[in-house]
C-alpha cells in the first residue's frame, strides 16, 4: 500500500509545468568538451549551449585578451534571448574573462579576485597556508624572473 502511495506522489510531483530551457554560453569551446560534456548535458537536461568563442579564438598568443573580451561582449549583446549562464573549460587568461563577462551581464560567478587567487600560484599557496597550515608544504616567492622570461614555479621534492 505504501509503495503505491509513494509512486502516486511522484506522479503528482512530476505534473509540474515544464522548465524553460537554459541558454548557456561557452567561452573557448573545443571539440572534446563539446562532444563529451556539452552534448550529454544538453540531452539529459535540455540545456541550450551556445559557442561564445571557439578555443582557437580564445588563444592569447593569436588574439589579444581585450580583443577576445570584446568579441564575447558583442556576441552576447547580439543574442536574441535570455543569457542564463556562462562557462569555460579553459585556464588563464580565459578563466579571468568569464567573471568579467558574468559581472557585466549580471550572471552568477566567482569574483575576478577569487579566480586570481586560485590561478596565481604564490597567492594561492599563501591563502592555503592561512586556512590549513599543517598540510601546505613550505614555499617562498621566487625572484628569478629577471633571468628567465617565462613564469616559473619551483617546488621542493619530498624526502622519504
Amino acid at each position: 500500500m505504501s509503495r503505491y502511495v509513494f509512486c502516486r506522489r511522484l506522479t503528482i510531483m512530476n505534473k509540474q509545468e515544464p522548465k524553460k530551457s537554459k541558454n548557456i554560453f561557452v567561452l573557448g569551446e573545443d571539440p572534446f568538451n563539446e562532444l563529451h560534456n556539452l552534448r550529454p548535458l544538453a540531452r539529459a537536461y535540455g540545456y541550450n549551449f551556445h559557442c561564445l568563442t571557439q578555443w582557437s579564438e580564445s588563444q592569447v598568443s593569436l588574439h589579444g585578451v581585450l580583443e577576445t573580451l570584446e568579441t564575447a561582449r558583442r556576441r552576447l549583446r547580439a543574442f536574441d534571448g535570455t543569457i542564463d549562464r556562462l562557462i569555460t573549460f579553459l585556464d588563464f587568461p580565459v578563466s579571468l574573462l568569464a567573471p568579467i563577462l558574468c559581472r557585466e551581464f549580471d550572471l552568477p560567478s566567482p569574483s575576478v579576485e577569487a579566480v586570481l587567487s586560485c590561478e596565481h600560484k604564490y597567492w594561492s599557496r599563501t591563502l592555503q597556508q592561512s586556512a590549513a597550515p599543517e598540510v601546505v608544504p613550505q614555499f617562498s616567492n621566487c625572484l628569478i624572473h629577471r633571468m628567465i622570461p617565462t613564469p616559473v614555479g619551483i617546488e621542493s621534492a619530498r624526502r622519504e
